[in-house]
């Protein structure tokens, strides 16, 4: 009967130690779609430092495992919407979900764009062509063209 105690004992410690902690939330658009590959920073609320970094995958969902205890806010920052920054949270250890975060669209609209350029107009006829090759061509490629009559 000891035995048995001491096996349990050892389960349920080995289940503690290997329980799972994690920080984990949901990106979602504004049309409550989910966002696959946007980039989620976790920071510390102290000075900012970056501490871990993830990525939706194709649920729009992203794990910070193997976080020390602390205070820590998350940035999520994408392509064409604007940055959102979660509310400060202390992470005690347990599993720590931030919910879903919806973005936002940045809907800034900039004037329009002009491009414009200038271009030299040059003549080149075939005796400047010519002039123009036998200048740039070393004395060795000079000597074939001259006895094979061929231009490259």
């Amino acid at each position: 009967m000891k035995h048995l105690y001491t096996l349990v004992a050892i389960a349920l410690t080995t289940n503690f130690c290997f329980a799972q902690s994690k920080i984990s939330g949901t990106i979602l658009d504004e049309k409550s779609l989910p966002m696959e590959f946007v980039p989620v920073i976790l920071k510390m609320s102290k000075d900012s430092t970056l501490v871990k970094g993830a990525i939706t995958n194709a649920q729009g969902k992203f794990d910070f495992e193997n976080v020390a205890l602390g205070s820590y806010f998350a940035e999520v920052s994408y392509l064409g919407y604007n940055t959102y920054y979660s509310p400060i949270f202390e992470y005690d250890g347990k599993i720590t979900n931030l919910a879903q975060i919806n973005m936002t669209e940045n809907t800034k609209v900039m004037d329009e764009v002009v491009v414009t350029a200038t271009r030299a107009i040059i003549e080149v006829n075939d005796i400047q062509r010519t002039r123009y090759y036998q200048l740039c061509r070393s004395k060795r490629d000079q000597s074939i063209t001259q006895s094979t009559g061929c231009c490259r």
